[in-house]
């Protein structure tokens, strides 16, 4: 078994990895709650860079169920 570990982002950038996954997060909440997904993206990526990782996805998915 080998293990690759990228702790200089040489193989993939970290930051788009993350927002790739933002994106895809925030299409399946605008489906759910019919928020734009724009709107949705932007609030995960000011709240990453706000709050840090721990409660991006909690605090997207709670902003935009509990406004429905």
């Amino acid at each position: 078994m080998i293990l690759v570990f990228d702790l200089d982002d040489t193989l993939y950038v970290e930051k788009q990895f993350v927002y790739s996954g933002f994106l895809e997060v925030a299409n399946w909440i605008s489906e759910m709650s019919k928020t734009s997904s724009n709107i949705i993206y932007e609030s995960m990526v000011k709240d990453l860079s706000v709050n840090g990782r721990g409660e991006v996805f909690n605090n997207a998915l709670n902003a935009c169920l509990l406004s429905m």
